[in-house]
This record gives structure tokens, C-alpha cells and sequence, in this order.
């Protein structure tokens, strides 16, 4: 039991040792892979920030300029159509009070 006992041990020892060898070389290959991945994952979304902000910035000014756009047009149609209503309004005034003076 004893031979059995150092055996073991010894063939234990050697397992472990081994072990901590492939685990330490795992844990720094992993280390590595994560560092470049990390490190590209940075740079692209990095590279999606700046272009989300390049597609964002033309879509607002974009936006900006058609709503400009939208906005003196509706000033002018309103314009267009409140000179249209204060002179029909007028002749409508203008004719009822003719018509009242008449009836009256």
C-alpha cells in the first residue's frame, strides 16, 4: 500500500502539475483572445458609434430643412387662405349690413 500510496501521489502530483500547466497556458491564450477580441470589438463600435452619429446628424439636418421647408409653406398657405377668409368675410359684412339697411 505504501508503493500503491507513493504511486499514487506521485502520479498525482505529475497530473496536477500538468494541469495547472495546460490551465494556466488555457487561461492565457483566453486572456490573449479577449484581449483582441475586446480590443476589435472596441475599435467597431467605435467605427458604428461615429457613423451612427455621421447618419444621425445628416437625418436631423435633413429633417431640419424639410420641417424649414414644410413649416414657410404652411406659413403661406395659412397666410393665403386668412386674406381669402377676412375678404370674403368682408363682402359678406359688407352685403348684410346692405341688406339689413335695405330691410331696416
Amino acid at each position: 500500500m505504501t508503493d500503491f500510496v507513493w504511486a499514487l501521489n506521485q502520479d498525482m502530483t505529475d497530473f496536477v502539475w500538468a494541469l495547472n500547466w495546460i490551465m494556466t497556458d488555457f487561461v492565457w491564450a483566453l486572456n490573449w483572445d479577449m484581449t483582441d477580441f475586446v480590443w476589435a470589438l472596441n475599435w467597431d463600435m467605435t467605427y458604428f458609434v461615429w457613423a451612427l452619429n455621421w447618419i444621425m446628424t445628416d437625418f436631423v439636418w435633413a429633417l431640419n430643412w424639410d420641417m424649414t421647408d414644410f413649416v414657410w409653406a404652411l406659413n403661406w398657405i395659412m397666410t393665403d387662405f386668412v386674406w381669402a377668409l377676412n375678404w370674403i368675410m368682408t363682402d359678406f359684412v359688407w352685403a348684410l349690413n346692405w341688406d339689413m339697411t335695405d330691410f331696416v
